[in-house]
């Protein structure tokens, strides 16, 4: 691993499967975690967690989708 302070970030990408990725763009990745770290604190993590982060999804009942609600 290199010495110039990209370590953790190099193993982050190893880890994520995206080593090809790393060595062919590293300042753009280098950017995209940086930026996600940045993101990091800025969501309200749910008391419960088990809470779903958006409402749940269903799909549509035959009704729906033949435009007779």
């Amino acid at each position: 691993m290199p010495d110039d302070g990209t370590a953790t970030e190099e193993a982050l990408a190893e880890a994520a499967g995206l080593r090809l990725a790393w060595n062919r763009h590293r300042a753009d990745m280098l950017d995209a975690i940086r930026r996600m770290d940045a993101l990091r604190g800025s969501f309200a993590r749910p008391a419960d967690p088990a809470a779903e982060p958006s409402p749940p999804y269903a799909l549509p009942t035959r009704a729906e989708r033949e435009g007779r609600r």
